[in-house]
């Protein structure tokens, strides 16, 4: 492609009424400048001396095509200054996000642990293990998120969901953090709260995390309940109430799904 080429897909973005059209297959598709094309030279000014200015604007085609809905586009563009080696810190944050929404989380992982360190590569690498299962890596990464950037909520949060899963006695500072942090948190924090503190009153670790447990699944968040019924069994596999609980979660799947109105990664419940 030539560079007049690159520069009419990188200088488009969606939401503005200059019309600009795409070169090649995708001929005749409209995109619209939304008017910050001063703003975006600037930023291409001060990449020059790290890149080629072709392959910076490979990035930017591809990440306003991940803004405008056209993950094809967005992964041809992004592969492009991939291979090329000219991926900015953001550019593998985007590549991954396109490789998530392809249904490839391997390649996904690959791409954000390419953008460390970050905080919101972490975040989404703690995300992805979760998803996984793997509830020490999530928590791992967590806490390089807030490393990196502590008055994050949803990172407190989702720590705290993940510590009250693993080890309750360490969730409600996260917890109440985030809550502090952002006020929309607090209905769910204050019923954690209230169950750990229940939880806690007790030196039964079985009993504890059945408790913590219980709060989780009430949340809806029934992958990390399991975990909690779980812990209560290693700890007492007797314990039938712990065995009755970890049997109603059976009956409810969890996907995590990214909400449109917010952003926000919600854990949904349903049922086989």
């Amino acid at each position: 492609m030539s560079r007049p080429d690159i520069f009419t897909i990188a200088y488009t973005d969606p939401g503005s009424s200059t019309h600009c059209r795409l070169p090649g297959p995708d001929a005749g598709a409209p995109l619209r400048g939304n008017g910050g094309l001063r703003r975006s030279h600037l930023r291409l000014r001060r990449s020059r001396t790290t890149y080629p200015l072709a392959t910076i604007l490979w990035e930017k085609a591809g990440e306003n095509a991940w803004f405008a809905g056209n993950l094809e586009n967005a992964f041809t563009f992004l592969s492009k200054a991939a291979g090329e080696n000219a991926l900015s810190q953001q550019g593998w944050i985007y590549l991954g996000e396109v490789y998530q929404s392809r249904g490839d989380v391997p390649a996904a992982m690959t791409a954000w642990e390419r953008a460390l360190p970050s905080a919101q590569a972490y975040g989404l690498l703690a995300r992805a293990y979760r998803h996984k299962g793997d509830f020490p890596a999530a928590i791992a990464d967590w806490q390089a998120s807030l490393a990196l950037e502590a008055d994050n909520a949803t990172a407190h949060y989702q720590l705290g969901l993940l510590l009250a899963a693993t080890t309750p006695e360490d969730a409600l500072p996260e917890l109440m953090r985030a809550a502090e942090l952002d006020p929309n948190l607090d209905t769910q924090v204050q019923s954690l709260r209230t169950a750990l503190n229940i939880a806690l009153l007790s030196e039964d670790h079985a009993y504890q995390s059945l408790i913590s447990g219980r709060a989780l699944g009430t949340l809806g968040e029934w992958d990390l309940a399991a975990a909690a019924f779980r812990n209560a069994l290693a700890a007492n596999p007797d314990y039938a109430e712990a065995w009755a609980w970890l049997e109603r979660r059976s009956s409810n799947r969890v996907k995590m799904v990214k909400s449109k109105s917010n952003g926000r990664w919600l854990s949904i419940r349903t049922r086989p």
